[in-house]
């Protein structure tokens, strides 16, 4: 059920919110069908859009970790095809890296996956705020809004990737380490606040650090979990079968890693700012992409 406060989705078992604690004993058991859960409002279920929200009516949910991942698996499950097709172009460069024989060409080469990746980030940020307002979309029209910010996340990367080499010769001096773990997270999703809200060079960087400020530990346990954890998996794959087969773990576990992160960013901004799905179709229409979904 969704708690008639704050719209948390909640057990059906459930006697308090886990989100505000709002008894939930008092809500009239046949408003919700007589406890079956009615999966159209169950904030994991993707069929949760503007048109059918309930509750406080289009206010997104706020999520714990547990929470998180279940709307990200929800999500990729739903969108396997589109997802897998925008992984799978992000993943070329380092493909044909393991075709070149020569190791530094092949690193110069998989150097290229890094702005193919920057954009996957972009292309399926567009793809899942398009679920939430219940529009489909396809690969070729989430990368054409990401392309469309293109000039705006090259300079954000350039930026982002500039202080952590920074810090990163000055972690050999220990104090860079806590410096350079600070900075990866509170920086961590610009990619969401230029395809959403549309910032320019650096001003990216500053929103995400103003979302990420007073929940830094939160966002970087989340981090964690969507970040290094799939890191360290394809690295495994890597080293036990080949890079060609870490290429197809690539696919399909670097499109969770994003996702994750659109929730992140979204479940950041309903907890400080009481984001909507109104204002997410907002901020979605005044994107200049040409492709936006009917």
């Amino acid at each position: 059920m969704n708690c008639p406060l704050c719209n948390a989705y909640n057990p059906s078992d459930a006697s308090y919110c886990t989100q505000c604690r709002h008894n939930l004993a008092t809500v009239d058991d046949n408003a919700h069908g007589g406890g079956e859960e009615d999966p159209s409002t169950n904030p994991y279920d993707q069929r949760y859009t503007l048109s059918n929200a309930t509750g406080q009516g289009s206010a997104i949910p706020v999520r714990d970790l547990r929470g998180l991942l279940s709307a990200t698996f929800a999500i990729y499950q739903e969108n396997f095809g589109v997802l897998f097709r925008i992984a799978l172009l992000a993943q070329v460069p380092f493909f044909v890296a393991t075709l070149i024989p020569s190791d530094i060409m092949a690193s110069a080469v998989s150097m290229a996956g890094l702005l193919t990746g920057l954009l996957a980030n972009a292309a399926v940020t567009y793809l899942v705020a398009q679920r939430y307002l219940g529009r489909s979309t396809t690969a070729a029209n989430s990368y054409a809004a990401a392309i469309t910010y293109g000039g705006s996340l090259l300079i954000n990367l350039g930026a982002y990737v500039a202080v952590i080499i920074s810090l990163s010769i000055l972690s050999l001096f220990i104090i860079g380490i806590p410096l350079l773990v600070f900075v990866v997270v509170a920086w961590f999703l610009y990619v969401q606040a230029v395809m959403v809200e549309g910032k320019g060079p650096g001003t990216a960087l500053t929103r995400s650090w103003e979302l990420v400020k007073g929940s830094w530990w939160r966002v970087f346990g989340v981090v964690i979990v969507f970040g290094l954890l799939p890191s360290l998996i394809i690295v495994a794959i890597n080293w036990i079968a080949g890079d060609l087969i870490a290429v197809v773990g690539g696919v399909l576990v670097t499109p969770i890693v994003h996702i994750g992160t659109v929730l992140l960013y979204l479940d950041l901004r309903a907890r400080k700012e009481g984001y909507t799905l109104e204002q997410l179709a907002s901020d979605m229409s005044a994107s200049p992409d040409p492709y936006a979904s009917q």
